[in-house]
């Protein structure tokens, strides 16, 4: 099962080998040291497939980069087209590759933002190796059947 810690891990990986930036959060930021970049993964949705075997996962993959307190436009979609090319279009965590479809890019107050989901099924379900119980057969007796349709008629 890959966790939301595995996503964030290899993100940062991925950006550490791709620029010069060593400053790079996981976590919140707790003292500014310019250039930096902070990887926020946000569950959407975790929903239940195949009876509870699998789960079905939908993620989004916050990267926000920091030059400085008051950047350039230039330079931030310079950074942000540095980190398309790194993320994109495969993103490996651990065993697995992720395709990462579509990506947005937007400054806010002078704060980039590379923003894309990751949509996968894990198998398994999320209480680890607990098995979802099957339902049961169903049975009815004929003649209890024949009764119930008898007095509902009378």
């Amino acid at each position: 099962m890959t966790t939301l810690e595995d996503v964030k891990l290899a993100v940062i990986r991925k950006l550490r080998d791709g620029t010069d930036v060593r400053n790079i959060y996981g976590e919140e930021i707790r003292k500014k040291s310019y250039p930096l970049f902070q990887v926020n993964v946000i569950p959407n949705t975790f929903a239940t497939a195949a009876a509870g075997y699998h789960t079905d996962r939908n993620i989004l993959v916050d990267v926000l980069y920091m030059e400085e307190d008051f950047t350039s436009y230039e330079k931030n979609y310079g950074m942000l087209e540095l980190v398309d090319g790194i993320l994109r279009p495969v993103l490996q965590v651990g065993d697995r590759h992720f395709t990462v479809r579509n990506a947005s890019m937007e400054i806010t107050d002078q704060v980039a933002h590379y923003k894309f989901y990751l949509e996968f099924t894990d198998t398994g379900n999320r209480t680890g190796d607990t098995q979802v119980p099957v339902m049961e057969e169903i049975g009815i007796r004929l003649q209890e059947a024949a009764k119930w349709d008898y007095l509902k008629y009378q």
